[in-house]
């Protein structure tokens, strides 16, 4: 017997067995190991210790140098075998070297054999269970396949095998395949190329074959069943371009090649181009001195094509051969001491400047000059003992999300985090075991980190950290009844805000521990990943605001948290073709109600079984992942509010729940370029029907698509290409959905000629400035609209400030700049605070328009022209928000008039509007006397009373004209908040608001929502009438200080 050690998957030692049995395998360094026992003459069945046939499964073997680890025996069982004859179909010829393997689908094996002159082959040494058996013909004549007669893997016929017997009859017929011919030469020269690599890759069939080109360029590659294929040429000596054809580099552009076996496809021929090269040398910073071993990668902007190479011990590098494009370069060190960069000097990929090849050319002097980075040191040890903590891992991030580093602590708790730029670093320490808290450096949480500053290439060093080691919760899980142990159950342990979260699987035995938590309440929640049991809450709850906390003091052990979990229920049935009745595989079959939703696929035989469901009635929906069939509800429906409920008693099974999937109807066509024709790739159409109840996508393949399993109906079709510059359109040749031809469907037919030509789009470009320091603004968002605002198109700005806005259509077009972190007002080209008053920028596709500039401020003041509202005062932003909110315009032309106090009838108006100004059936249907019929606030008054707002000053007054106080102002915004139940109306610090005065919950409120804060600390003034200026403040933080450019 065949003895081997291996380290990881490695081989590192191996050693016969002698004729007693024994072995002895030496040299081994201190470690763990996995041990394999093979017999080669296939009569006995190969495993690993301790008596497993799963290479994952194995247990460690644990050798210290320089002791010897004894008794690491095996007893191997007999095997079994699998035999059969493999025949040529049609003819019955037998085949000989046809190799043959069996794929253990349940137990880790694999072995192979390969067939005598008389089709013969005995597969031996299989231990006992289900394999897939593949045939292969590694002379290319045949086509591969599995058994029982399929090509893909999925579909194959599982052969059983119960050792030591013999499991005869598997048997194949192969048929002759087709192949793809052609010949392979230099472009340019038209030389014939040797050794270039061919591959054929079935684009509808499961089929891969390749071969190598002769000395003349000639190429055969055979054994394909019929169907389409995408063929690759490729030069592994890196001298020419590797291709697709015919002459594309891009895999989606590649023209599909079809096969009819057993026919040869000929005149597949490829011309190579040398392509261009970009070149150059990597020097440190400073010095000047070479960099050996800088990685340099090139990639493609517009082909995403992508090439790297290493620098020599001069500095030098080249990469190619590339096609043409523009390509940004970087530069990179993997050993950590140099920082990374992208030519030319720039910091990411959005600000390298492009390096153009154009007609296979060469680009040449493409340097860098490599700055060495900074780092950050420490040491990480044990809270309380100082022990040093190994492998803590150690990430510093900087607050802009450009400088990243991270790194484990090794043996001695000390770390060293390298190749970092001059700048201000968050640092954390996280222990992947689990058992110690997570922390930032200063002992502090994410918000209260201790920023680190670098100065590279200098270190900061002694940032260290002693970790705190964590509480745990322990216990075990048991079947509810039968009071078995559970395995592999999930138990997670989190915060009642969900914060933080710990989680383990329990062991054979049903134990398991949840380690590393802060001391704190902890809700336990117990589910199993297998769909059997039902999960819970501890302790034994089925919700989250029923479960008892559990309570955990670090670093103790919480013990005795058990669960019995309850078998769940079943929904259960077969899933059939309606018509033909056969049984159809890869149906996601799924139940769903408000409290759960379970989905399982459909077997072989269509069977299905949805487990682990709590009592209750679902709906259960029929998806095909095929996209063949149409997808329904029970019963027979295909709309989910008309589905049948299935009802369920846990832990019993509803079967029957059956359905039969009609075969969908089918859209297809083809869509191209409309400039010049060409087919374009990887293009998504979706066809979507009027009421949303159906939608299915496909992609282009060539141009061409179909888009499958759709009911009977009219549909709206969309065409989407992954190549930004084309537009998105619908059929037929529209670029708003509601304008679209729609497209009948009936099922099962197919609707063909649904084509598209997509054009190019347009492109507007420009830069995005601080219009007082004239900085670049990165992350503004700039959108386009059209002047009947049914199309819209959106970028944002780079570090540069720069953006492209493209897919444009042509025509006027209004551009607007939103800053969504709320520090710059939002504006309209050119210069515009309303979208009526921007200047129109035309679009003329394919082109671009540049210089769409903006310079974007600070502050509130350009969204209100009152001359008495100072800049930056603290009511400035909310009297700007009202005023284009439609809340106010003011007392006068150029006036708000902040000081002056607020009356009663103004207030009602206010909140009113504030509310959207809901209708009022009859403006005049109020009890109060003093509102004069057609008086501005007549109906604000009317509404005010019938919400409750406000009740009056009496049964009959509301004095209209009275002064509102500032106790009565939080009152009616708390009433306008329908009155949120407030805890404890005397938590508050306010000595001047007397204990249950009417309006003491309110002012709680309101200062809890941060509506007002008072006058002083102790202060609220609840009598004091109530300016514009602070009233205008209520409002707008009532309604959550919106942006007066949001509105």
């Amino acid at each position: 017997m065949y003895v081997c050690v291996f380290d990881q998957a490695n081989v590192y030692e191996c050693d016969y067995s002698g004729v007693d049995g024994t072995y002895s395998v030496g040299g081994l360094p201190s470690g763990n190991f996995t041990v394999g026992f093979s017999d080669f003459t296939g009569a006995h069945i190969n495993e690993f210790f301790d008596d497993v046939t799963d290479f994952d499964l194995a247990t460690p073997v644990t050798t210290t140098v320089p002791n010897e680890t004894a008794n690491i025996d095996a007893s191997l069982g007999l095997a079994g075998s699998i035999s059969g004859t493999v025949t040529e179909d049609g003819t019955g010829d037998p085949l000989q070297d046809i190799y043959v393997c069996a794929d253990g689908v349940d137990n880790g094996a694999y072995n192979c054999a390969t067939t005598a002159n008389d089709g013969t082959y005995t597969i031996s040494g299989l231990a006992t269970g289900n394999y897939t058996v593949t045939f292969s013909d590694f002379d290319g004549i045949h086509v591969d396949e599995f058994f029982d007669d399929v090509t893909d893997s999925d579909s194959a016929t599982p052969v059983s095998v119960t050792a030591p017997n013999l499991t005869a009859g598997i048997d194949a017929g192969l048929a002759t395949g087709g192949s793809i011919s052609g010949t392979v030469t230099e472009d340019g020269s038209g030389d014939p190329l040797d050794a270039i690599s061919v591959c054929a890759a079935g684009e509808d069939v499961n089929a891969y074959s390749c071969t190598g080109t002769a000395a003349d360029g000639s190429y055969t590659v055979g054994g394909l069943p019929s169907g389409n294929y995408r063929v690759q040429f490729t030069d592994y000596s890196a001298t020419h371009l590797d291709e697709y054809f015919d002459d594309v580099v891009q895999y989606d552009a590649a023209t599909l090649v079809g096969v009819t076996a057993p026919d040869t496809t000929a005149g597949i021929n490829a011309g190579l181009s040398t392509g261009g090269s970009i070149a150059g040398t990597v020097t440190e910073e400073g010095s000047g001195d070479p960099l050996e071993n800088i990685q340099v990668c090139a990639s493609g902007v517009n082909t995403d094509y992508s090439s790297c190479a290493d620098t020599a011990a001069d500095g030098t590098y080249s990469i190619g051969p590339l096609p043409d494009d523009s390509y940004r370069v970087d530069f990179q060190d993997f050993a950590g001491t140099y920082l990374r960069e992208y030519f030319d000097d720039a910091a990411n990929y959005d600000s390298a400047t492009p390096v153009v090849i154009a007609a296979a050319a060469d680009a040449t002097g493409i340097d860098a000059g490599l700055s060495r980075g900074g780092s950050i040191s420490g040491t990480v040890t044990e809270d309380g003992t100082g022990d040093p903590l190994e492998d803590i891992s150690v990430c510093a991030s900087e607050e802009t999300g450009e400088g990243y580093g991270c790194t484990s602590t090794a043996a001695d708790g000390t770390y060293a985090i390298g190749t970092l730029a001059t700048g201000s670093y968050r640092v954390s320490f996280d222990d992947d075991q689990d058992q110690y808290l997570d922390e930032y450096f200063d002992d502090a949480t994410y918000e209260t980190a201790t920023m680190v500053g670098v100065t590279a290439p200098d270190v900061a060093p002694n940032i260290d950290a002693a970790l705190t080691k964590g509480g745990s919760i322990s216990g075990t899980v048991v079947g509810d009844v039968s009071g078995d142990p559970l395995e592999d159950i999930e138990v997670c342990a989190f915060d009642d805000a969900g914060g933080f979260y710990r989680c383990s699987s329990t062991e054979t035995d049903g134990t398991y521990v949840i380690s590393g938590l802060p001391s704190g309440d902890f809700l336990v929640n117990i589910h199993d990943p297998g769909q059997v049991y039902l999960g819970e809450f501890y302790d034994d709850v089925t919700d989250y605001e029923s479960a008892t906390p559990v309570s955990v003091t670090a670093p103790d052990l919480t013990p005795n948290i058990n669960a019995g979990l309850a078998v769940g229920g079943v929904i259960a049935g077969t899933v059939t073709e309606d018509g033909s009745g056969d049984p159809l595989e890869y149906v996601q079959v799924c139940a769903d109600n408000d409290d759960a939703s379970l989905c399982a696929g459909t077997a072989p035989d269509g069977t299905y079984a949805i487990t682990g469901l709590p009592t209750g009635d679902y709906t259960v929906a029929f998806y095909d992942y095929t996209a063949i069939h149409i997808n329904e509800y029970f019963d027979d429906v295909i709309n989910a509010d008309l589905a049948t409920a299935v009802s369920v008693t846990a832990p019993n099974s509803t079967p029957n729940i059956d359905a039969g999937l009609a075969v969908g109807g089918v859209i297809s066509g083809e869509v191209t370029e409309e400039a010049s024709g060409d087919p374009l790739g990887d293009v998504e159409i979706c066809a979507e029907n009027g009421d949303g109840t159906d939608y299915q996508c496909s992609y282009t393949s060539n141009g061409t698509y179909e888009v499958t399993g759709l009911p009977t109906g009219s549909y709206t079709v969309s065409f989407d290409a992954s190549d930004d510059r084309f537009l998105r359109e619908y059929f037929d040749g529209v670029f708003v959905g509601d304008s679209a031809t729609p497209v009948a469907v009936t099922a099962p037919n197919t609707t063909p000629n649904i084509d598209a030509a997509l054009k190019l789009g347009g492109l507007i470009t420009g830069t995005v400035t601080d219009e007082v320091t004239h900085d670049p603004l990165e992350d503004i968002q700039v959108c386009a609209e059209t002047d009947s605002s049914d199309f819209q198109q959106c970028g944002y700005t780079d570090s540069n400030g720069e953006y492209t806005i493209v897919q444009l259509v042509t025509g006027s077009h209004t551009v607007e700049f939103f800053d969504w972190s709320g520090t710059y007002g939002a504006e309209y080209f050119d210069d515009a605070i309303n979208s009526i008053d921007a200047t129109p920028v035309s679009v003329t596709a394919p082109n671009t328009t540049p210089n769409i500039d903006a310079e974007m401020g600070q502050g509130c003041s350009r969204y209100h022209d009152f001359t008495d509202v100072a800049d930056g005062v603290f009511y400035e932003c909310a009297v700007a928000w009202l005023v284009r909110a439609g809340i106010t315009a003011g007392t006068s032309p150029g006036k708000y008039s902040p000081n002056a106090k607020l009356t009663r009838g103004q207030m009602a108006l206010f909140l009113y509007k504030v509310a959207g100004s809901p209708p009022v059936d009859d403006c005049s249907d109020n009890p109060f006397t003093d509102v004069p019929s057609g008086a501005f606030y007549e109906c604000a008054v009317t509404w005010a009373s019938d919400a409750g707002v406000t009740g009056g000053v009496g049964a009959t007054r509301f004095a209209p004209l009275g002064k509102v106080k500032r106790g009565q102002m939080v009152t009616f915004l708390y009433r306008l908040a329908e009155s949120p139940p407030v805890d404890d109306c005397s938590d508050h610090p306010f000595t001047d608001v007397p204990a249950n005065a009417y309006y003491e919950c309110a002012m709680t409120w309101a200062v809890g929502e941060g509506i007002t804060s008072g006058t002083t600390v102790t202060k609220f003034s609840p009598t004091n009438d109530i300016p514009r200026g602070q009233m205008a403040v209520f409002l707008w933080r009532f309604s959550g200080s919106p942006p007066p450019w949001s509105v």
